[in-house]
């Protein structure tokens, strides 16, 4: 195996023999199989405007049992957010595995405070989460076998569009046979 060139089994074997793995597939691996962070000094998970996925853990993502795609969702605003999303989960590991998906809610940060239209240069972040639907909640999938799940947002109640409001999360997909749980920003 050359540099730049590993072979199909360090990403568990998510391309055919003799292959590089797709660029595609590596990033939805390291992404879904990040860890999101909180925020500074805060028991609020930080936003997935200012953290992304999270800080990447590549070995998990190398031992990852399950791909998700996309490995991110862009909800826009709530002028341009769609009824629903679906994103395809693969199960890339040896065995038979059920997934549980849920949803764990990011801080709501808003770029304005009530009463000043001054952009502030540090958003105010609060606990207030979006909700979302999850159908289903649970899947089973045989190896190599896929599945879809259909997600339908909610924003947080306190979520003012005259204060710019951003709320984000994590979509969790834990496998019950290896228990990683891989999430989608």
């Amino acid at each position: 195996s050359h540099i730049g060139n590993p072979p199909p089994e360090t990403v568990n074997d998510t391309c055919q023999t003799n292959c590089r793995p797709s660029f595609k597939k590596v990033l939805n691996l390291f992404q879904s199989n990040a860890i999101p962070v909180n925020i500074y000094n805060t028991n609020l998970l930080a936003s997935a405007a200012q953290q992304g996925a999270g800080l990447v853990n590549a070995f998990q993502a190398m031992q990852a049992t399950t791909l998700i795609s996309p490995s991110e969702l862009a909800l826009n605003d709530t002028v341009r957010q769609a009824t629903s999303y679906t994103i395809e989960i693969f199960n890339i590991g040896n065995e038979t595995a059920t997934y549980n998906i849920s949803h764990s809610g990011a801080a709501l940060a808003t770029g304005l405070q009530a009463g000043n239209d001054v952009v502030l240069t540090q958003p105010l972040y609060s606990a207030d989460y979006a909700t979302v639907n999850i159908d289903p909640s649970t899947i089973e999938l045989q190896p190599g076998e896929s599945g879809n799940i259909t997600l339908q947002f909610e924003a947080p109640s306190n979520a003012n569009p005259a204060l710019l409001p951003i709320f984000s999360g994590f979509i969790c997909v834990t496998n019950n046979i290896s228990e990683q749980m891989a999430r989608v920003p």
